[in-house]
């Protein structure tokens, strides 16, 4: 019986993708969104271009170059080459992708520090941009600021991690104000997150 499951006794991984196409992903956020199946990664990648958006290719399993070559592909076929930005973890990888497409936009899992600055500055002057893209939870006003003062685009994720409201948007901007060039937010729509800036 799949009609409800629970991920804490449950993983995607543990089901082939015709039986994980079967369950009903919509009803647990609410009755309007019953019925929504899980999409494959192609399909997620067209309702991203028929929405006019930007994709960030995130690895929540490690990448090999063998997977990075599929996602290459479909993004490819999609015609979204142009408005993806892949999340890379190590340098190597990285290069390698370049191979795939020279003019790749990559971010980078990481916080600017004195090190890396170094290590990611043949990525930086290539391709459509690079950026380095690490935890808000962790981000610090002089991490930033390196790497904002290096030439380096500097991101962050996972800042809705408060457990109210103006928790999040306090540090939301506390991180706009150090000059973040991007924010990844799961809960909070963007007019929401930034509703401050109209005041």
């Amino acid at each position: 019986n799949l009609t409800k499951c629970d991920g804490t006794n449950y993983s995607v991984t543990d089901f082939t993708f015709e039986t994980v196409r079967k369950i009903d992903f919509g009803a647990y956020f609410g009755s309007k969104f019953a019925n929504s199946q899980i999409l494959t990664f192609e399909e997620w990648v067209m309702l991203c271009k028929k929405l006019g958006m930007q994709i960030y290719v995130d690895h929540k399993t490690p990448y090999t170059n063998n997977i990075l070559t599929d996602l290459y592909n479909i993004v490819k076929k999609c015609g979204m080459l142009n408005k993806a930005t892949w999340l890379i973890s190590n340098h190597s990888q990285a290069t390698f992708f370049r191979t795939l497409d020279p003019n790749s936009r990559i971010a980078a899992l990481a916080h600017p520090d004195e090190s890396n600055i170094e290590i990611w500055k043949d990525i930086r002057d290539s391709g459509r941009g690079f950026a380095f893209n690490g935890n808000g939870k962790t981000a610090t006003k002089e991490a930033i600021q390196l790497g904002l003062e290096n030439g380096y685009e500097v991101e962050v994720w996972y800042v809705d991690f408060f457990e109210n409201e103006e928790k999040t948007l306090q540090k939301i901007r506390e991180l706009v104000n150090y000059g973040i060039t991007g924010l990844t937010t799961d809960k909070y729509r963007v007019d929401e997150a930034f509703r401050y800036l109209l005041d």
